[in-house]
């Protein structure tokens, strides 16, 4: 999937589809190479036309709180934890992209995790809320977890709003007192709005203290040769086709998709030492379990667990991977997962000269994963396995099919220290032996999906 790509969300009204429609065609006559998706809870719409969109995500649609337009809202602001890019550009569906300069915003991206155009509603917001007012008609998104908690905390803030329109009496408290002084109508408005949700989680910058917010200036919305125009964009139908012309439409769908997740630690020598001497002690000389006939000492318990010193920063490590890992990979598969947490387990794993891991899954886990902690020089085997982590193809008979090429059933990791990586618990994989001197030394994991009740 590509790093950077435009994002269009469409739900509640099929006239969002439209607009999204209309909105990418301005965008590939003037920018072709960015990348394109949708997320709509009406993928019917899209039956029978032709589109340029990568990605055509299916994604619920929020219900039960009155307004249709505060709702569609909120959709936008949660598909945003399902990108399927690293670095997104958000737009309104009612936009019109007239630059290239759009794709610009992939390197604003590499030092900010938040892009906006500052709004024009600040007389409309109370007290110092008004210095914070961004327009939501596009937004700059990079992964990380300040703005993904940001994401999280705007969702929560605007259910929060929509509880308060209908009682008046409500926002006589708190950052929202202001409102009360406003004409009803205007009043439930700004209720409704997602700018005033962002405008109230910005001016608790505290609780961000490491969100990097990069303000863009007002030509990213203006006419003419600038960026973007907020123009009400509506698809032209065209004239029909005639009767006896044949006409296809293509859609390709990725089925089940298979995610390799990876992460190079760097200036990690001293934190490796101290990983390497407590899986040592915990392997050779602790209660170890031994892998089968293959060899290969394993510590026993949950290694996050242990009261070593190390053992907190190994923990921010592995933690610090698997969140976005879920965000990015699991939660599209599984959206409920939103109100689940993770329970993590973890082991110390020490291969020396002729041992190996045999082929196996984990049950009753979501993530697999190991850092690798020390490595011996594996040098070049013939089949580049000596080893190496080897994570099958799951689609198991695709070998069975006669290709005049070989096909891809297995991929080899070859770890170095530091790196982290992670993937699905339910993909069968093994190590390979090898040949020399040294230890394999990984820190091995699983993290498992429970009820946040469960947790505690």
């Amino acid at each position: 999937m590509h790093e950077f790509g435009i994002l269009f969300v469409a739900t509640r009204d099929g006239r969002y589809v439209d607009e999204a429609l209309a909105s990418l065609k301005s965008l590939k006559a003037v920018a072709p190479d960015v990348p394109a998706s949708l997320m709509t809870s009406m993928p019917g719409m899209l039956d029978g036309q032709e589109h340029d969109f990568d990605l055509v995500l299916t994604i619920p649609t929020t219900r039960g709180h009155g307004s249709h337009l505060a709702e569609a809202r909120l959709d936008r602001w949660l598909a945003l934890l399902r990108s399927p890019y690293e670095k997104t550009l958000l737009l309104d569906t009612d936009v019109a992209v007239n630059s290239d300069t759009i794709s610009e915003m992939a390197g604003i991206l590499e030092h900010a995790d938040l892009a906006l155009v500052r709004g024009n509603n600040q007389q409309a917001l109370p007290g110092a809320l008004a210095q914070h007012a961004y327009s939501t008609h596009l937004m700059g998104i990079r992964r990380s977890a300040s703005a993904d908690h940001l994401i999280e905390e705007l969702g929560n803030s605007l259910r929060a709003q929509l509880t308060l329109a209908d009682d008046a009496e409500a926002i006589l408290e708190g950052d929202l007192s202001g409102l009360a002084r406003l004409p009803e109508s205007q009043r439930t408005n700004l209720l409704c709005s997602d700018s005033l949700a962002l405008s109230r989680i910005l001016h608790s910058g505290s609780q961000h203290p490491d969100l990097v917010l990069h303000e863009l200036d007002g030509t990213w919305l203006q006419d003419d040769e600038h960026a973007l125009t907020d123009c009400r964009a509506r698809r032209s139908r065209g004239a029909p086709a005639r009767t006896n012309e044949v006409t296809f439409v293509d859609r390709h769908t990725i089925l089940f998709p298979q995610s390799l997740y990876w992460r190079q630690h760097k200036n990690v020598a001293g934190f490796n030492k101290q990983l390497a001497e407590l899986a040592d002690e915990l392997c050779t000389h602790g209660p170890t379990s031994q892998a089968g006939a293959s060899g290969g000492k394993r510590s026993q318990g949950n290694l996050l667990e242990h009261d070593a010193p190390v053992i907190g920063p190994l923990r921010q490590l592995i933690e610090g991977a698997i969140n976005p890992f879920v965000d990015r990979g699991i939660r599209q598969l599984m959206p409920a997962t939103g109100s689940m947490n993770l329970v993590i387990t973890a082991w110390a794993h020490l291969l020396e000269e002729g041992e190996y891991l045999p082929p196996h899954i984990h049950n009753q886990a979501t993530v697999s994963g190991c850092y690798c902690v020390e490595t011996p020089y594996l040098g070049t085997s013939d089949d580049g396995r000596q080893g190496r982590l080897i994570i099958e193809n799951p689609a198991t008979r695709a070998d069975m099919v006669p290709t005049p090429v070989p096909l891809t059933t297995q991929h080899i990791v070859d770890l170095n220290e530091g790196a982290l990586v992670l993937y699905p618990a339910y993909l069968q994989h093994h190590v390979a032996p090898f040949r020399g001197t040294g230890k394999r030394i990984m820190i091995a994991f699983t993290a498992s999906l429970a009820p946040a009740t469960q947790t505690g």
